[in-house]
């Protein structure tokens, strides 16, 4: 009887969560297509011309832009833990300033990081006006444990998320805004272009979710038979005595 209590009481407190995770993992997959489906539409639509930044503000993630003006060869930034294909390396974001005069964030893609990480990989100048395309980007705000410490005396600066309010603020931008355009892949000036609209697929976390729910099953079923055996042994003591 006792062990049935204990099984009964851990029923209590699993069972729910689990539910509580397979449903949760539902909604994530919901999202994910959500994402997908507003991305594959997008990505057919004709890039808006950007002449200033507060075109950007009322504009979608991932709507198709393109722009004209010039890159801030002397301050940029290297986002950090950059992986692919099992290498680690750099996303460069680079200022861009419109011809306008405003400033925006350009995510050049991925450079591998050098022999060591002192050693900082070099960018070679784009000194004339330049036409660009590409597409909004509003980064996620990942949990870190400490914050960047950014100075506007030393550049490169190297990054561990894009923090853009600490970005524009460090150049000293009048305004602020919560997307990078990341350039096509098809760009001469782009890197190694690697967008992803989500790391995981909607199959992945519905696939998640079938495995908490049984999980949630299983749980129910020990319950289920170790309470049958302590009634039977309860109320048949000779099931007890053998």
């Amino acid at each position: 009887m006792k062990y049935f209590i204990r099984i009964a009481l851990l029923s209590l407190v699993t069972i729910p969560l689990f539910i509580y995770l397979g449903f949760w993992q539902l909604g994530r997959a919901e999202e994910k297509k959500n994402i997908l489906n507003n991305y594959n539409i997008l990505k057919k639509s004709v890039p808006v011309a950007i002449h200033s930044v507060n075109q950007i503000t009322s504009l979608a993630n991932y709507q198709p832009v393109s722009l004209s003006g010039k890159f801030d060869n002397k301050r940029f930034y290297l986002l950090d833990n950059q992986i692919i294909n099992g290498h680690t390396g750099y996303d460069v974001i680079m200022p861009f300033y419109l011809n306008s005069g405003d400033i925006v964030l350009i995510n050049r893609g991925w450079v591998p990081q050098g022999i060591t990480r002192t050693k900082l990989p070099v960018i070679d100048p784009i000194t004339e006006q330049v036409n660009l395309q590409g597409k909004l980007y509003q980064p996620s705000n990942h949990f870190v444990l400490k914050e960047d410490i950014l100075t506007n005396s030393i550049w490169p600066q190297v990054i561990q998320r894009l923090n853009l309010k600490q970005l524009y603020s460090t150049l000293s931008s009048p305004n602020i805004l919560n997307k990078v355009i990341v350039l096509s892949a098809n760009s001469t000036y782009t890197f190694t272009h690697h967008l992803k609209p989500v790391n995981i697929l909607p199959e992945k976390h519905t696939a998640y979710a079938v495995q908490w729910f049984a999980l949630a099953c299983l749980v129910l079923m020990m319950a289920i038979v170790t309470g049958f055996y302590a009634y039977r042994h309860k109320h048949n003591p000779m099931l007890t005595s053998k």
